[in-house]
């Protein structure tokens, strides 16, 4: 992406200060967040005004009739219509009694007593970004930082105090210069007099948030108004007939109001780097940057890790030492180097994503792409150097500190039994025995980690070798799977995922009039064209490793000729192939049975929807389970079910009852559906590495002496 004039922030020398001035893109998205506000408002008040414009004539119209004549049904129609009115304007304005309080239960509050240091060096940057000082400050477990508050309706009008929340997980990957970069990019946000436009679009979706899905009290006053009986209930289902239409207005609403929003926060986002850039240096903002997404994906690996040790009853001593093990690891196996014990990523290139070569523009993403930061980044040039040492270096003690944190991070956590705490070395013996059994020998130089053999018939293929071919050794190897083949491997990963984003384009599933193509921006009208070079792109890399496989199995059997062991040699690699195929289909099983339940979460459903919804995943999940009584008296999965995976399955096996079940979805069998995937997907991923490790190792062993 190539960066216009009017998405650069300007730098501006003023009294010898330097002065980031808002872009003409951020200008223009404050111009078109406040006409989307304005919308907003008008709309939402006349709706209101229709109800109480409705609600004064429903009082009239009583008043009117009772005077003439006082019945049952004068009074009945008079009480119905102002019920009805007063529970609209009711629905219309309950979220002003609503009160949002942040969870503080995994925080530790600090202050300028116990934490000196870290005190300081926050005041200097809250100076230099000419920012108040918070509220208070907190210390979390994650990797992050960020600003928040408690907030009701009263809050758009009063000014509010801002706590600062600190991320253990952030300073566990950062130096002191990173880290000040990272908080300085935070304040820099509330230094933005557009920041206030955040908090009313803030308002604006908890408004619309509370009347879509905040209405569990009022639907059961809804639910007591009808059960009185009589006439009432008439009122009641016109009530909530109004209220759906009111709802579908609502949805219109936040798509316009958070568009225009989302731009403005892109844009926003680029001004926070650039005054980070100016207080902390744009160099140190964009290592930042680079180290936070492997240290979330580390943290989460991390969690990940002990959430299944907490069924061996297992718990950590200081994650913080063993989030920086996940780190090291992660270095080591994407070729990263470990400087002065530290993270050293130079640019987003080195980092070990699939290659990607189509991209949009998603207009709901509230910050930009990484890659685009660290251009804007670049083209700024700002250049600072400072401390580097790590940032736990600003608090007084980091070892208790981190114990704490571990601590805090266990509260709400059961074990069965006195769980055992284990130290820096127990984690690493346990992870890298975990990670053995992920990965396969090194001399494959990681060509099969995501690259499975193609299938072939092994006799046509080895059909002209005869034992004299087999005078090549394991250098010859690293001649067949050069850095080009490779390079090769990894970018095909990415080639499907290109093509299907592509033909989404090309069906218009997308808003979008432009797309991007190896960094170029082209017209949508263009992607049919991309399609087709990249399909072209894929055949031709699937033919190149196609024939590699078949030289690679060549090379092999021509060794297992001299040690006459061909015949076991095409026996193991079609086992091989049976279970590459096997695994494929599982997989393919295991994501539509998750798909065929994921309209219950993520869509809105009549019971008519949930109830036609619940049959389709029933018919689904027969399959599902006649494949785990199928792997339950297979002999070769056996030594993969271990008594976790035998309670799922037998749990999940034992329990045959609805997803949605009068009028309600039954949260306990999807827990049991969810547990048996879980651990079906497990056995189907570890038998499929173990097939593979023992053949890719068998080919090796034809070596040996």
């Amino acid at each position: 992406m190539s960066f216009s004039s009017s998405q650069v922030s300007n730098l501006k020398n003023v009294d010898g200060n330097v002065i980031v001035a808002p872009s003409k893109a951020f200008q223009h998205g404050i111009i078109k967040v406040s006409l989307s506000l304005l919308f907003f408002v008008a709309t939402y008040l006349l709706v209101v005004a229709t109800f109480l414009g409705l609600a004064f004539f429903s009082i009239v119209l009583c008043y009117a009739m009772l005077s003439q004549d006082v019945n049952f049904f004068t009074v009945f129609l008079g009480l119905g219509l102002i019920g009805l009115d007063l529970m609209v304007i009711y629905f219309l304005i309950k979220f002003i009694f609503q009160k949002n309080v942040v969870d503080r239960s995994e925080m530790i509050e600090i202050n300028g007593d116990n934490e000196p240091m870290l005190f300081r060096f926050i005041k200097e940057i809250t100076e230099e970004t000419n920012t108040p000082f918070p509220k208070k400050i907190f210390l979390a477990p994650h990797v992050n930082a960020g600003v928040f508050y408690d907030s009701s309706f009263w809050s758009m009008f009063l000014p509010v105090q801002k706590n600062l929340q600190i991320g253990l997980g952030l300073v566990n990957s950062t130096n002191i210069m990173e880290f000040k970069a990272v908080l300085a990019h935070e304040f820099a946000h509330f230094s933005q007099k557009s920041m206030r436009f955040g908090s009313y679009v803030y308002y604006v979706n908890s408004i619309i948030y509370n009347m879509l899905y905040d209405n569990d009290g009022y639907n059961k006053t809804i639910q007591s108004w009808a059960r009185i009986g009589g006439g009432f209930s008439f009122f009641a289902r016109i009530t909530v007939w109004i209220i759906i239409r009111i709802q579908w207005i609502m949805q219109r609403l936040y798509s316009v109001v958070n568009r225009n929003y989302m731009s403005l926060s892109r844009a926003m986002e680029f001004h926070a780097d650039a005054m980070a850039a100016v207080v902390a240096g744009g160099n140190n903002l964009k290592t930042s940057l680079l180290k936070l997404e492997p240290a979330v994906l580390c943290y989460n690996k991390l969690l990940q890790f002990y959430d299944l040790w907490v069924n061996d009853c297992i718990k950590a001593n200081n994650i913080y030492l063993n989030h920086r093990e996940l780190i090291k690891r992660f270095a080591l196996d994407n070729n990263i180097e470990w400087v002065n014990n530290d993270l050293a990523i130079l640019d987003i290139e080195r980092m070990n994503t699939i290659p990607r070569r189509v991209s949009i523009k998603d207009q709901w993403a509230s910050h930009p792409d990484l890659k685009d930061r660290i251009q804007h980044l670049m083209l700024m040039n700002i250049v600072k150097t400072g401390d580097l040492s790590s940032a736990w270096g600003l608090f007084t003690n980091p070892a208790v500190l981190q114990k704490a944190m571990t601590a805090k991070v266990y509260e709400r956590i059961e074990f069965e039994n006195e769980p055992q705490t284990i130290d820096n070395v127990l984690f690493c013996e346990r992870i890298d025995a975990y990670f053995a059994k992920q990965k396969f020998d090194v001399r494959y130089r990681g060509y099969f980690d995501a690259h499975d053999l193609f299938a072939f018939e092994p006799e046509k293929v080895v059909a002209d070798i005869t034992p004299a071919s087999s005078d090549k050794g394991l250098d010859y190897l690293s001649k067949l799977l050069s850095r080009d083949i490779l390079l090769l491997s990894k970018t095909i990963l990415g080639l499907p995922a290109d093509i299907m984003l592509l033909t989404d384009i090309i069906d218009q599933k997308y808003s979008i009039k432009t797309f991007d193509f190896d960094g170029n921006k082209l017209k949508v009208e263009e992607a049919s064209n991309v399609r087709k070079v990249l399909v072209n792109a894929l055949r031709e890399n699937t033919y190149v490793l196609d024939d590699l496989d078949k030289v690679l199995f060549r090379f092999f059997y021509s060794k297992a000729l001299t040690k006459g062991s061909s015949h076991f040699l095409i026996s193991n690699y079609q086992e091989y192939i049976e279970t590459v195929n096997q695994t494929s289909q599982d997989n393919q099983l295991i994501e539509d049975m998750y798909q065929s339940i994921n309209p219950f979460y993520s869509e809105r459903l009549t019971v008519k929807q949930a109830t036609g919804l619940n049959d389709r995943a029933k018919l689904r999940e027969m399959e599902l389970r006649k494949r785990i009584v199928s792997v339950r008296e297979n002999q070769k999965y056996k030594h993969f079910l271990n008594g976790d995976v035998r309670v799922a399955f037998q749990s999940f096996l034992d329990e045959d009852r609805p997803y949605f079940e009068e009028g309600f979805v039954r949260e306990e069998v999807f827990k049991l559906l969810v547990d048996a995937l879980n651990a079906f997907q497990e056995v189907v991923r570890t038998h499929n590495y173990e097939i593979k490790n023992n053949y890719l190792n068998l080919q090796l062993s034809l070596f040996d002496n």
